[in-house]
């Protein structure tokens, strides 16, 4: 099971047993018997130009992942330190990867070691392990991360001087920083960084030492050399975490420059009262651009990452796939099957996915229903889905027939689709979706995309993603569903909505939902695919706000005929159709024991 953080600036805080030494390994580390093989902690040993790293099976090729690297300290092994942290414990979004220094220590850029006389090139072999790990897997653009422990994070501050590009975050534990590196060190690029460090450290000492040929500056000296240089001599701010633990940082930064000083720790990874694996995994998610919940993944389609939730997995059960559409302020996102997607997971196997700019997907600069629906069948593929009953909220029942149109093989894979308040695919009611505001948004084009570009809509955003907030609260107030509802998850989604970029997917979507709407004109509802259609009332709500009598004629027309087009096609088709007496469009969060009945009733044929 997955472990998340959300962002939590929190330490969580044990009792943990003390590491001593600087190279040294805690009890559960299991020896090496070979350089090959897989370790008695399941770690597999991979060589590479005659160097050796460890990490764990990788049984899901399709996903998209972070990448992780933890280098051991002096004398040290990359099994002993996967032993220790039990990193690759914390998340599956991680591939954790536990590099084996080819002497005893690394060259971590003192010039003032073995590793150095001998001219070992661990910056090279670094490099080489991140080639040949994006080329076997799909590692997230811009989400590399790396931390060492005793000398294997004074390496990581060398990775840190020197392949600042390369890493979204690092963090070092029980190491300061090397006067020679000190002297040295230059980001090309701001990036995240944090040293946790024992104050009774005596191996490492945390307020540094002179020597002659490896002086140490103490660890508050170090970050602030980092903080001047990922801020130009900002000031920092210190706050007390816990009893003895004390938080060192720069306020209000979009890159964290930290110190964790703990009163009474020695040379340890566990750095009592912190729990250091669990906080360095906090710290991480907090800098990510990816801070996936529980169940999420991200799937990769050419260039761009989809974000996919998948909560149970139950072979034995129907799949069901579910494609958000929009609400009366057209945001379109998986927040509004925060409560379905829970509720239906004990009888199916449910999953849930944002189109490119929704949600946690990525952007993209041209977002719209025709590309989701020429990427879905890739998705489909990449996981292993067929056999499907595919579930469309509001406007996204044209993504699955414009993709049926480009791919028979995917047409195959639908076994039934339930439509809740589809759009209408007649003349009359594609006109109303082409009017107000998309025909608005096209002729403004670039002035309106400006417009939001400057900030101009955000004060209105704001009110509207407010609205929302509450009037989704009022609707489960009383609701007996109430306690499905993943509020958290909610919550995070709600989020994405704010951005300066949400808001441009969502202008440049509508924009393009004119030409997406031409693809589907001339669909014809056949028997092939049974398609049951639940229907509110929510049109009543629009004709009530209609400002003339023509606008008022024109929406009563769109809802009579919807109403009758939707018994057609499920007649047709030989789906159900299930009207509802509500002016709820939210159907999702108010009807989910009719959405699973006509699921178990579509999936049981």
């Amino acid at each position: 099971m997955k472990s998340r953080w959300f962002l939590t600036r929190t330490l969580n805080v044990v009792v943990a047993t003390l590491l001593v030494g600087c190279g040294g390994k805690s009890n559960n580390a299991a020896p090496i018997d070979s350089d090959s093989g897989k370790t008695e902690i399941g770690v597999n040993v991979h060589e590479l130009n005659e160097r050796f790293y460890y990490m764990l099976p990788v049984e899901n090729t399709s996903k998209s992942y972070k990448l992780l690297f933890a280098f051991h300290g002096s004398g040290g092994s990359g099994q002993g330190m996967a032993g220790m942290t039990r990193l690759h414990e914390q998340s599956d979004d991680y591939l954790v990867v536990y590099p084996k220094s080819k002497n005893e220590e690394w060259n971590e850029g003192c010039g003032c070691n073995k590793a150095h006389r001998l001219g070992v090139d661990d910056l090279g072999f670094v490099d080489d392990m991140v080639a040949e790990l994006k080329a076997k897997y799909q590692i997230i653009d811009g989400e590399i991360y790396a931390t060492g422990f005793s000398q294997g994070g004074l390496f990581v501050q060398n990775l840190l001087c020197n392949r600042s590009e390369v890493f979204n975050a690092i963090v070092t534990v029980g190491a300061p920083m090397s006067y020679q590196l000190g002297d040295s060190c230059n980001l090309t690029t701001p990036t995240n960084y944090r040293i946790m460090h024992g104050k009774a450290d005596s191996v490492l000492p945390y307020n540094g030492k002179s020597h002659a040929n490896f002086g140490l500056l103490s660890s508050p000296q170090a970050i602030k050399i980092v903080g001047d240089l990922n801020y130009e001599a900002a000031l920092s701010v210190e706050q007390d975490l816990d009893d003895g633990v004390t938080l060192t940082h720069y306020p209000n930064r979009n890159i964290q420059t930290q110190l964790i000083s703990v009163d009474g720790a020695g040379h340890s990874w566990n750095l009592s009262p912190v729990k250091t694996t669990q906080s360095i995994m906090e710290f991480f998610e907090s800098t990510s651009q990816y801070a996936l919940p529980a169940g999420s993944d991200l799937i990769k389609v050419s260039d761009n990452y989809y974000h996919v939730r998948h909560l149970t997995h139950q072979a034995d059960k129907p799949t069901v796939v579910m494609l958000s559409g929009a609400n009366m302020h057209f945001h379109s996102d998986s927040a509004w099957f925060a409560l379905l997607q829970p509720y239906l997971s004990t009888q199916f196997n449910v999953y849930v996915i944002d189109r490119l700019g929704q949600g946690l997907s990525s952007n993209t600069s041209a977002p719209s229903m025709q590309k989701f629906a020429t990427d879905l069948p890739v998705l489909f593929e990449k996981l292993d889905l067929s056999n499907v009953h595919l579930v469309s909220f509001a406007n996204s029942n044209s993504v699955p027939l414009i993709a049926m149109q480009q791919s028979e093989d995917f047409k195959q894979k639908i076994a039934s689709m339930l439509w809740m308040d589809p759009d209408i695919l007649l003349p009359h009611s594609i006109a109303q979706y082409q009017g107000y505001p998309v025909d608005i948004y096209r002729e403004w084009g670039q002035h309106l995309i400006d417009h939001v570009s400057a900030g101009k809509w955000q004060e209105k955003m704001n009110v509207k993603i407010a609205e929302e907030q509450a009037h989704v609260e009022s609707l489960l107030e009383e609701s007996e569903f109430a306690q499905h509802m993943d509020w958290g998850y909610f919550n995070q989604i709600m989020q994405t909505r704010y951005s300066i970029e949400a808001q441009l997917i969502r202008v440049n979507e509508m924009m393009n939902y004119h030409d997406d709407l031409e693809l589907v004109r001339n669909w014809q509802p056949d028997s092939s695919i049974p398609i049951t259609v639940i229907d509110s009332e929510f049109e009543q709500l629009d004709i009530e706000k209609a400002e003339t009598e023509e606008a008022r004629a024109g929406l009563i027309k769109w809802e009579a005929e919807g109403r009758k087009w939707s018994q057609e096609v499920a007649e047709i088709s030989g789906g159900q159709y299930l009207p509802i007496t509500s002016t709820e469009h939210l159907i999702p969060l108010t009807h989910p024991e009719l959405i699973k009945q006509a699921l178990i009733e579509l999936s049981s044929r």
